[in-house]
């Protein structure tokens, strides 16, 4: 009895031995795998970084051609000079800083995926990415804060349309709702919105202010008149969870809101337009869940 047991430690301590080597082994793997990962996906990220780089520190600045000649042929064949100006003045002064390389992906087919904060003027942080292509030296091709939806090359981000932008919109959209109210057929209007039919329209509140006007007021020269515009406001929209559950807003850079009027006789002719973000436009969106108005008076109390 004696004897086996002393023939037996050795026999343990001999597996013990080898299955510390076996651990040892397989720890060592696993760290030089991930090793040489992240040495690979450093060494072939680092040209397409520093050039993201040089085009996040140039945004914002006093010359958008030098930002805008760092873009692929895709991002300038998507987006023009005069569409990215716009989209940079949407956004303002913002600090751009990309994540560490871990958070980057590996190249696949001569482009790669970095991503990166948006630092606002009031401190808030949030979500960015940026895609690079290799077109005889790293291009940017996508950088955007939108995160859902399918966005294509260029420059887009969820920041205010500037006011002439937004006056514009209002502009086309008067072109096409002037000669419905004058008419009272409002067939070729419901055809302009996005996704909408007749009798969405028929049941909404922009209907019923559609009767209240027809035949009230001379719109016939209304495309001669410059609306006064009130300042651009997102159109938010707060939902809470049944028995006390925690509520969320949700608008911003989605849903925008242009009020203001026109100044014609013999009353100010007044809209409330809700505007729908459909990338790369916006559009309007006057259905029978989207709040747009329309009045005639002095629009006290609207």
């Amino acid at each position: 009895m004696v004897a086996y047991y002393q023939e037996s430690t050795p026999n343990y301590l001999r597996i013990i031995k080898f299955a510390g080597l076996g651990i040892s082994l397989t720890l060592l793997t696993v760290v030089v795998f991930f090793a040489s990962t992240f040495l690979w996906l450093m060494v072939s990220t680092v040209d397409a970084a520093s050039s993201a780089d040089a085009f996040l520190e140039t945004l914002g600045g006093p010359n958008n051609a030098q930002s805008y000649a760092l873009t692929s042929a895709r991002f300038q064949e998507e987006q023009d000079p005069s569409r990215f100006a716009s989209e940079l003045e949407a956004i303002g002064s913002l600090n751009f800083e990309l994540l560490p390389v871990w958070r980057r992906t590996m190249p696949n087919n001569g482009a790669t995926g970095l991503k990166g904060t948006v630092q606002t003027e009031s401190g808030t942080a949030f979500p960015f990415v940026i895609e690079m292509v290799n077109e005889d030296g790293w291009k940017v091709n996508v950088v955007t804060n939108r995160m859902t939806g399918a966005i294509g090359p260029g420059a887009w981000f969820t920041g205010m349309p500037s006011a002439p932008r937004v006056l514009q919109f209002v502009k086309d959209t008067m072109a096409d709702l002037g000669p419905a109210i004058m008419q009272d057929d409002f067939v070729a209007f419901v055809d302009s919105l996005p996704d909408t039919v007749i009798e969405e329209v028929a049941s909404s509140s922009l209907k019923t202010t559609f009767d209240q006007i027809v035949g009230q007021i001379d719109l016939s020269r209304i495309a001669d008149v410059e609306p006064v515009l009130d300042p651009p406001a997102w159109e938010l929209i707060t939902s809470c969870g049944s028995f006390g559950g925690s509520c969320s807003t949700t608008g911003v850079g989605t849903r925008l809101m242009a009020t203001g009027y026109y100044s014609l006789e013999p009353e100010p002719f007044h809209f409330k337009l809700i505007y729908v973000y459909n990338h790369p436009d916006w559009l309007i969106d006057c259905s029978f869940e989207q709040n747009c108005a329309l009045s005639i008076g002095s629009g006290e109390g609207r």
